[in-house]
């Protein structure tokens, strides 16, 4: 397993938001093996998995601190949703918000952001679990129904 440190007294600056991303990349460039990286993060050991590093590769996932701000046209991009909508989401105050200081710029958390996606994604779930339970009951009335027309008509059942 390849695991990168770095010295904080050498090599980063404690609020340089580049610190670590030398190491990410190092670590991502080195982790073919089977069991994944592990990272230094704020004096932490992360473990990756492989189908982590894998996404991470691919820019499929970002590593992005929960705290962080967005503007509601990326958060909307998050969602994958217009930005029509997202305005609706947090003027309906199913998201909460904040302005910057001075203006009317409105950010959201992406913690909070995630949440939200995370409720709606269960939602949704859930919502197409009956749409199924509904539609395979639906297909047990209709072959009971077969079943009386059938016994009704003096018809053979099908073998």
């Amino acid at each position: 397993m390849r695991t990168t440190q770095t010295s904080d007294a050498e090599t980063t600056h404690p609020r340089d938001p580049r610190s670590g991303l030398d190491d990410l990349l190092a670590a991502l460039r080195g982790s073919r093996r089977r069991e994944g990286a592990t990272l230094r993060v704020k004096g932490r050991d992360v473990r990756l998995t492989n189908d982590e590093v894998a996404l991470l590769r691919l820019a499929v996932a970002s590593v992005v601190p929960a705290g962080q701000l967005l503007t509601s046209g990326e958060a909307a991009t998050v969602l994958n949703v217009s930005p029509a909508y997202m305005d609706r989401l947090l003027r309906d105050e199913r998201i909460p918000w904040s302005t910057v200081p001075g203006s009317s710029h409105r950010r959201i958390l992406l913690g909070d952001v995630m949440e939200y996606k995370r409720t709606r994604d269960r939602v949704r779930a859930e919502a197409m679990d009956r749409v199924v339970a509904i539609g395979e009951e639906a297909q047990s009335y209709e072959d009971e129904l077969r079943e009386v027309l059938r016994t009704r008509s003096g018809e053979e059942p099908p073998r």
